[in-house]
């Protein structure tokens, strides 16, 4: 609960990483984000800081902000003005839209660095 964390008393987040309930929320780019270092490394919170820069509307749930795609600028959330019972729908197409990124291999890795540094090299 948010009573555990220390800055409970100077944080306005409204889904809060120690909260039993997060699944629950939703949460919009304007709004503010978990600011207590220990949650740094959380992999939806680094993400919200990201659409935090890159969304232009709507709203994420957990399992967005959880999932690990491309974050683009101009990236769209749920839209708030549609009713309730057309969420699933609209997360549907989202997922479906916002696939999974496919780790590179070492390989593909290997070829990134040696383009890069060729083109340093110029």
């Amino acid at each position: 609960m948010k009573e555990k964390c220390k800055s409970f008393d100077n944080c306005s987040a409204p889904m809060c990483p120690l909260d039993e309930n997060v699944g629950n929320y939703i949460w919009y780019p304007k709004e503010n984000i978990c600011s207590n270092p220990l949650h740094n490394k959380n992999d939806w919170i680094k993400n919200q800081r990201k659409y935090e820069k890159r969304s232009i509307e709507g709203y994420y749930t957990l399992d967005m902000l959880k999932r690990s795609c491309m974050i683009t600028l101009g990236t769209k959330g749920l839209n708030p003005d549609k009713l309730v019972s057309e969420e699933k729908e609209q997360l549907k197409k989202w997922f479906k839209n916002h696939p999974i990124k496919r780790e590179s291999t070492e390989e593909e890795k290997q070829e990134k660095r040696d383009l890069f540094n060729k083109r340093l090299n110029r």
